[in-house]
Parts: structure tokens; sequence; C-alpha cells
């Protein structure tokens, strides 16, 4: 059993403990609201008794695709404990959890996100789920500047706030905490700021501290995808007018899990080779996958009649998988005999074009069409390897599977699509 010491800084109200099991393990956690008091921070972080910590409501790293930068007054503050690997402030989680669970909650509602106004309170707190929403909508604005600097800029593509992101993310990591974040500022009362942003955006992404602090006293008909700790973040949506919610956390034994706790719980679980954030999210993004992690969606008010139809596509017009159980169905190995596969895809355009289906299409559709219809495909079994003898008598036959995503589309795309798809 592994103990966990949750640091809650913005929580209020006294301690608790609970558990929840994951992977196998059991964990059980101590968590301390600590009511924005850093000096208490500072004193839990140096002298516990846990096994690891977790911290909520301060973020230490800032993870962009090049290069992770760290808050320097909080490194101070979290000295002996910062570099450890017992130790997570949740940015990694965010970062992975948040893009799956925001991609499963976007196909499974019956909406279309396509040129959706969108408005992301801080892209640097949510990389991953801003990289998302753009595959989706150039519709965008991204409140850094807004909220977090206050400067009444906002970026309005994501290649302005790609641009920007490593300047802006130095600034931050080499000012005060109360400066960037609203859940240091020293004053928490509320600062309605920039309402024309919220009236104008009909899908809202960021953290309840910042609908608490910033948000009007309407939301109505908004969709929303922000951390829900508990019922009561619900209902204080519920009361302004949201239609939907997409909870942003991951519920485990019945428990929303900071992405703190459940950052600590993964690195005792996954542990990969080495301490580097890209091969940790890696492993963390596998882990996700693996476990079906399902998003929290809540319909707080009642859908519009939608034509069934331009919700969900038929299911005959994807192209149907094939198996080897019947496309080979001779091909069976004995015990003594290896098996095999290899999953290939196009690397380019004209690749795609050896589908006869897609090839259709090509003369009647523009190529970026072609390209996105067949990411749409399921994994197909294109060919089959017989009689494979080596030198020493051993035999083998094996399977070859296609992705139908080019190279270029993989990258367009957000990772846990072709993730995805390698699992089927």
């Amino acid at each position: 059993m592994t103990s966990i010491l949750h640091l809650d800084f913005l929580g209020k109200g006294s301690d608790r403990t609970y558990g929840f099991t994951l992977g196998g393990r059991t964990f059980t956690v101590r968590n301390v609201p600590l009511a924005q008091d850093l000096s208490r921070l500072t004193k839990l972080a140096r002298h516990h008794s846990e096994d690891c910590v977790a911290l909520s409501g301060l973020s230490l790293q800032i993870i962009l695709p090049q290069r992770t930068y760290q808050h320097r007054a909080l490194r101070k503050a979290l000295a002996g404990i910062a570099d450890s690997p017992a130790f997570s402030d949740g940015n990694l989680v965010r970062l992975t959890l948040e893009r799956i669970l925001a991609q499963q909650a976007i196909d499974g509602l019956a909406v279309n996100f396509r040129d959706r106004r969108t408005l992301i309170f801080s892209g640097l707190s949510h990389y991953g789920l801003t990289e998302l929403l753009a595959t989706y909508t150039r519709r965008l604005i991204i409140g850094d500047m807004l909220w977090g600097f206050r400067l009444g800029l906002p970026l309005t593509s994501v290649q302005a706030f790609r641009s920007g992101a490593p300047a802006l993310a130095r600034t931050v990591a080499r000012t005060p905490l109360s400066w960037f974040g609203p859940a240091a500022r020293r004053f928490a009362r509320r600062l309605p700021r920039f309402r024309w942003y919220f009236w104008w955006a009909e899908v809202i992404v960021g953290g309840m501290e910042y609908f608490h602090r910033y948000a009007p006293p309407q939301l109505t008909d908004k969709i929303v995808f922000t951390n829900l700790a508990d019922d009561s973040d619900l209902a204080w949506l519920e009361e302004r007018g949201v239609s939907t919610v997409v909870g942003l956390r991951a519920r485990v034994d019945g428990q929303r899990l900071p992405h703190s706790v459940l950052g600590v719980a993964l690195r005792e679980l996954v542990q990969p080779s080495r301490d580097d954030p890209a091969e940790m999210a890696d492993a963390f993004l596998n882990f996700f996958l693996h476990q079906k992690i399902a998003p929290e969606v809540a319909h707080l008010r009642p859908e519009r009649d939608v034509e069934p139809a331009l919700i969900e596509p038929p299911k005959e017009l994807y192209f149907a998988r094939s198996s080897p159980e019947h496309r080979d169905a001779g091909a069976v190995a004995s015990p003594s005999e290896g098996v095999f596969a290899f999953i290939i895809h196009p690397l380019v355009y004209e690749q795609l074009l050896r589908h006869p289906t897609l090839r259709r299409l090509d003369r009647l559709l523009p190529r970026q069409w072609v390209e996105y219809l067949a990411s749409l495909m399921q994994p197909l079994l294109v060919g089959t390897v017989r009689n494979v003898v080596s030198a020493t008598g051993a035999r083998a036959h094996g399977y070859i599977f296609a992705v139908a995503l080019t190279s270029r589309g993989m990258l367009r795309r957000p990772p846990e699509v072709p993730y995805r798809k390698l699992l089927r």
C-alpha cells in the first residue's frame, strides 16, 4: 500500500483520508486543504511521513513540446521534493489525460464542434487540450494574456500561441506565484473581467478557479470543459445556465482524482526507464488508453431536438473490419509455428489511392477530404505472409495490417488517434 499526501492549495475545510485501487495497487490519500497558505505548504512539503506528495492548485512545471520550465519561487518552497519521482503537480497527467477525455466526450456528444467558438482560459495550463481543440476549430481565443498577464491581448490562433508559448512560460517561471495564476492571487474576490469573451464563446475550457473569479453571472447554453472537484462545482455551473459540462478528472473507485494524485500513482505503476517528460507522457498515455478511463459528461439543460441522422453516421458507411479468422482461415498456426504481424501505413497521399474506394473518391473530392475520410477507416488486414522457414527449420506465418493515416495525417491529429487505431 502506498500513502500519498495531497496538498490542496485552494482547498478549505478539514483534512480527510480516502483510498482507491488502480492497476492492482492500493493507495491511501491524506487530503490537506491549505486555503492558500504558502507557509504551511512549505512546512508540510518538507516534513511529512507519506511515501509521495501531490500538489494541486499550483503548478511547479510548464511542459511545452521542446522544453519544461519550472517556477523558481515554487521550486524554492518545495526544496527537497521538487525533483523527487515521488512528487507530482499533475501537469504531465493534464497534458495527456485531458486530451483523451475531451476527445471521447467530443466523439460522444450530439454536437458538431467544427468551427465552434472556443475560449481557453490558459493554453499554458492546458497545452494538450488546446492542441486538440485546434484540430476542430480555428475560432479560438486563448486567454493567457487576458486573465494571466492581464494585458487585454487575446491570442486568436493556435499558431500565435505556439510561437509565443516559450516566452510566456519563461516569464511565468520568473514571476511571483500570485502574478499569473488566479489560484494564488492575494484576494479571492470575484473580478468579472473581459466579459465579452464569455458572451462570444460557445465552448469554454479552463479550471474552476477561473470561473469562480472571472465568469459573469450567466453562462447560458455554454459547453464547459473543466476540472470538477465535487458536485458543488456542477451545481454552481448549473445555476449559471451551462448546458453541458465535461469533467477533466479521472473517476476511480467513485473518486474524482486530482491530476497530481493520479500522477504520483502512475509513477509508481508505470516506472519508465528514464525520468524524461516525453517518455513519461508516452507511458501515461499508454496506461490511460488501456485502462479505458471515460470522461464525466453532465447534461444540465435539456438538449434541443436534433435529427439523429445528422448526429451519428450509419455504420454501413464505414469500411468493414477484416480479421485473420475469416480472411485466412486455412493458415492456423501449429503450437511449434510462430505468428507475427506488421502494422503499416501510407507515407504520402498517393499511397492511399491503392485502396479502390479511395481511388474513386479522389476523382470526386478534394485531396484533403479524401485524406480525412481515410482517417475514419478501421484498420484493415491487407495481406498475409506464409511458409516462412528459417535456416534452423523453424516455421512462421504472419499478417499485414494497414492504418489509413499518412505521415502528415498523423502529425495533424492528436497522438491518441493513431494510438487508438494501433490498439484496435
